[in-house]
């Protein structure tokens, strides 16, 4: 269904699922005047642990290191705990596997001479798709992602509940993937914000793992007699000229500012609150 109620529009939309088995019901909507898309998922009739998640994805130009990405506050990072990137199927990946880190800026790599990288900044290392993820720490505020695309004058930004969405994985694919159907083709940038265990999939979020050994939940447990609510906010907003990387967020009543390091600010309308009511105002 379509509806349109005083400023809000809404797209609607149910299936039904066989893993696991129960319906979705997808509530995406637009409000006059906000740069937004809220989005709702309601899983009914499901039993047992499911990973679940979004994955939004970001085209990236050309121009190296153009492209600014900052979190929320982090527990800690993690690169993938797989390969990613297996040579013999012509993919190339060059994080470390299953390796810790404290910040973006620096990322255990494959190789020694140069053993760490900067992944807070895209594109970068060109000729390899990697996977990483960060744990946000728990917060009544909502944890926050953004990608300041400062040559075109705007910034991306993602808004969640820490406690449904724990991890934001980064799916970093710069010309890496060699084989059919990319072709070495795709650059771009998923900011993905999930409960789960990487990519890995149902039977590895489930059971125990790294991440739930140090306090990360891998998947929600879904029960046939209470329907599961996921909310997810992702939107832009106009940067002022020489915008830098986002340093903190501010939420107000109805709106969100970032802040970079110099002290600039890019407000975005958004009524945030809906991370937590359902309600959109």
């Amino acid at each position: 269904s379509a509806d349109r109620a005083g400023p809000a529009t809404s797209l609607t939309l149910a299936m039904n699922t066989k893993v696991r088995p129960g319906t979705v019901t997808k509530c995406l909507t637009l409000v006059d005047g906000h740069d937004v898309v809220y989005c709702r998922h309601v899983l009914a009739g499901c039993a047992g642990p499911m990973p679940l998640g979004h994955h939004a994805t970001l085209a990236l130009p050309g121009v190296e290191g153009s492209v600014l990405v900052s979190t929320s506050p982090i527990r800690f990072g993690m690169t993938n705990p797989t390969l990613c990137g297996n040579p013999r199927n012509r993919q190339y990946q060059s994080f470390a596997l299953g390796e810790r880190f404290a910040r973006l800026q620096r990322v255990p790599l494959l190789w020694k001479r140069q053993a760490f990288a900067d992944a807070s900044h895209f594109p970068a290392r060109e000729g390899f798709t990697d996977i990483l993820a960060v744990f946000n720490r728990p917060a009544k505020a909502p944890a926050w992602t953004t990608a300041v695309f400062g040559r075109a004058g705007f910034l991306w930004f993602s808004l969640k509940d820490p406690a449904m969405l724990p991890t934001t994985v980064f799916w970093i694919a710069n010309r890496g993937r060699h084989n059919a159907p990319w072709n070495g083709r795709n650059r771009c940038l998923g900011l993905e914000d999930v409960c789960g265990y990487f990519a890995e999939g149902i039977a590895d979020s489930a059971r125990p793992n790294a991440l739930t050994r140090a306090g990360v939940p891998t998947a929600v447990k879904l029960s046939p007699r209470r329907p599961t609510a996921v909310r997810y906010i992702q939107g832009v907003a106009p940067t002022p000229r020489g915008f830098g990387r986002v340093a903190r967020a501010v939420f107000s009543p109805g709106a969100v500012t970032f802040v970079d390091g110099a002290g600039k600010k890019a407000t975005a309308a958004v009524n945030h609150e809906f991370l937590q009511t359902g309600e959109i105002a």
